[in-house]
Order: structure tokens, then C-alpha cells, then sequence
């Protein structure tokens, strides 16, 4: 290399010092381009402008193959990479042209033509692979010399590798999309479960009603509540009159379906901030938050006669049946001013057991009717 420098004139040192420079900048530039950051089209513009700007290139395509075809995936010209425009794409080649770069393909190596000036033909690689072809073209007669062909037949390898890193990258942040995707659906799905299961827990099966859990939590908050706020709260708990004659008669099957129709009466006659539930095998139970003893009464004639007007043809039109209602109302002067000496919880079980009395004391009277019991103190 010493002797082959000596033997270059002065005069052309600074040619070839230029020629090195360019050379280190070209791959410099193709070394910065941010395979994962930007799409394979704009990587490939971006590395056939770093050939025109430090080489003077006249035209640069680059061809892949694809299913035993070169398509023509990127053009940029010096005039339209002056001009700032995008890169183009489909244009067809001389066959002479076409057949220097199959050469280049199949061979995996570097071919010079001559079109109008200065053609030549480099491999992109990629290990052993051979992805396709970068074609340029110069205006000077025999500007590809050994120089040229060793810098570009590098760039060659360059830009395989980093079509091969930047799709490998694409790929690998499409398949984390996908399993990110699938990871939402899969969470969301078992939130849906989670929400189903929780409501199940929540939720009588037959009636749809709330179940006794719900029903003993929820009704604990509304007692707090309404002790905070000083206002009258009432408790009922009702039991259907001689259920038992309706399964022996009729089968558990039509038992069924007498508690879930029970369940619709009664619900279409309560508010929306009362809470009922199922809270026993035909035993039914409704917290009633804001109502004194005097509306409880004109709502529990309601619920009777309701309960008392349910009609089955297809089981047997002449069955009937009834319920039994027992209900306490705490009114607001029986809540003590300072709340921290109660426990509402254990309150709120004596006044379920307080109405449960009053059920009983309405069956011992016939049933169909309704016992309103006291509660004449704070326990």
C-alpha cells in the first residue's frame, strides 16, 4: 500500500484522500441509520441519499427479490434528492441492466456494465443470504474502479444487515403487539370473570335477587348511614305461608318458579334505593332506608295484596298463595347523637331477628298478613 501511494502524483493525493473521506462518511451515515426507528422504506431513502451526497451518484435503486423477481422497491436520483422529494419506487430497468443484476444476485458478487456512463451491481447480504440488489448508476465512463467496488460491495453488507435488523426488529415488535394484545384481551376477559363470579357471589341463583351476604352488608351501611343522618329506617322480613304444600303438590320445579314470580312482585313495588333479597329457602327480606313505621304499613299492604294476585295458569289456576310479613322501623329520635357507641352490625342482626318475630307472630295469626313489632330503645 506504502509503494502503491508513492507511486500516486501529489497532484492527485487530494483526490484520493477525498475518495477516503467520502468513503468514511457513506458508511459512516449507513452505520447511524436507526434500523428499528423508521420503516424500511424511509431506511432505504435515507442510505441511497447518503450514496448521492458523498458520491455524486446519478441514480440509485435498490431491488429485493421476491418469489424469483426483482421488484423495484426504492429509486432516488440526484436531481430529486437535490430537490428534497420522496423516493420512488417501479421503475424498470434496460434489460441489459436487469440481466447485470441477476449476475450480481446469483454470483453474490459485484458486477460493473456500462449505461450511458458507469453501471454497477452489488449483492445486499446478509450473512449468507443474498436479499437483492442495489443498482447505481454514474455519469463518468469507468468511475467504478476497485476503490469503489471495495467500499460499495461493504455498504452492501451494511445495508443487508440493516434491512435484516430492521425487519427482524418489525417482526419482533408486531409479535409484541400481538401478545400485548391477547394480554389485554386475556386480562380484560378475566376482569368480565371476575366481575361475573363476583356478582354470582352476590346474587341468588333462582330469583336473581340479592342473596343474604349482600343483602346483611349493604343493609348495615344504609342503618349507619341513616344513624348519622338521624332518619327512620325500617327492616321486613316475610315468608311465604305453607310453601311446603306447594312443592308436595305441585313438584319443586313449580316451587321455583312461585319464589322467582314472588321475587318480580315484590321488586316492582319497591324503590330503587330499597334493597331485597332472598335471604332463606321462601324466605324474602327488604330494607327500607328514610321510611317510618305509617309508610312501611301502607308498603307491606302493597306487597300482601301483590303476592296475593299472582296467577299460574299452566301450573294450576286455582293456586294461591300468601305471605307472611313481620317488619321493626328504628325511627330517627332512637339513633343516640354519638354513633360511636354503636354497633351497627349487631344492631342491624336484633332488628333482623326483631322482624323475624313479627313473621311468626303473622303466621300464628293465619298468615297473609302483616305484624308490625316496636323497637322501644336503643339496645
Amino acid at each position: 500500500m506504502e509503494k502503491q501511494l508513492a507511486a500516486v502524483p501529489l497532484r492527485d493525493m487530494t483526490g484520493l484522500f477525498n475518495e477516503l473521506m467520502a468513503a468514511l462518511s457513506t458508511l459512516h451515515g449507513l452505520g447511524n441509520l436507526k434500523a428499528g426507528q423508521v420503516d424500511e422504506q424511509e431506511l432505504l431513502r435515507q442510505a441511497l441519499a447518503e450514496l448521492i451526497q458523498h458520491y455524486g451518484m446519478e441514480c440509485c435503486s435498490i431491488y429485493l427479490c421476491e418469489e424469483e423477481r426483482l421488484v423495484n422497491v426504492a429509486t432516488l436520483d440526484w436531481l430529486s434528492c437535490q430537490g428534497g422529494e420522496s423516493l420512488s419506487a417501479g421503475r424498470a430497468l434496460p434489460a441489459v441492466e436487469e440481466s447485470l443484476m441477476w449476475q450480481a444476485l446469483r454470483a453474490a458478487e459485484v458486477k460493473i456494465g456500462s449505461a450511458g456512463g458507469s453501471s454497477i451491481a452489488i449483492p445486499l447480504r446478509s450473512g449468507t443470504d443474498v436479499l437483492g440488489v442495489l443498482h447505481l448508476t454514474h455519469p463518468e465512463p469507468g468511475y467504478f474502479g476497485e476503490w469503489q467496488q471495495r467500499l460499495l460491495r461493504l455498504f452492501g453488507v451494511f445495508l443487508g444487515q440493516a434491512l435484516t435488523a430492521g425487519r427482524m426488529l418489525r417482526k419482533l415488535d408486531q409479535e409484541v403487539q400481538v401478545k400485548t394484545s391477547h394480554l389485554q384481551y386475556l386480562l380484560e376477559e378475566s376482569r368480565h370473570l371476575e366481575q361475573h363470579y363476583r356478582k354470582l357471589s352476590l346474587l341468588d341463583e333462582l330469583t336473581g335477587l340479592h342473596n343474604r351476604r349482600y343483602f346483611f352488608s349493604e343493609s348495615c351501611l344504609a342503618l349507619s348511614l341513616a344513624g348519622r343522618h338521624q332518619h327512620p329506617f325500617t327492616l321486613m322480613v316475610m315468608d311465604l305461608d305453607r310453601f311446603k304444600k306447594v312443592n308436595d303438590t305441585y313438584g319443586h320445579p313449580a316451587g321455583d318458579r312461585v319464589l322467582q314470580a314472588m321475587g318480580r312482585a315484590l321488586q316492582k313495588q319497591l324503590r330503587q334505593t330499597d334493597i331485597l333479597a332472598r335471604v332463606g329457602g321462601e324466605e324474602f327480606a327488604v330494607t327500607l332506608p328514610e321510611t317510618d313505621g305509617d309508610g312501611a304499613l301502607e308498603l307491606a299492604e302493597r306487597l300482601l295484596r301483590e303476592v296475593r294476585n299472582l296467577r299460574w295458569a299452566d301450573i294450576d289456576e286455582n293456586l294461591r298463595v300468601s305471605v307472611s310479613l313481620g317488619m321493626v322501623t328504628l325511627h330517627a329520635d332512637q339513633f343516640p347523637e354519638d354513633q360511636g357507641t354503636i354497633n351497627f352490625s349487631s344492631l342491624f342482626d336484633k332488628l333482623f331477628s326483631r322482624a323475624d318475630e313479627g313473621t311468626y307472630l303473622a303466621k300464628g295469626e293465619g298468615g297473609d298478613r302483616a305484624i308490625q313489632v316496636s323497637w322501644p330503645s336503643m339496645p
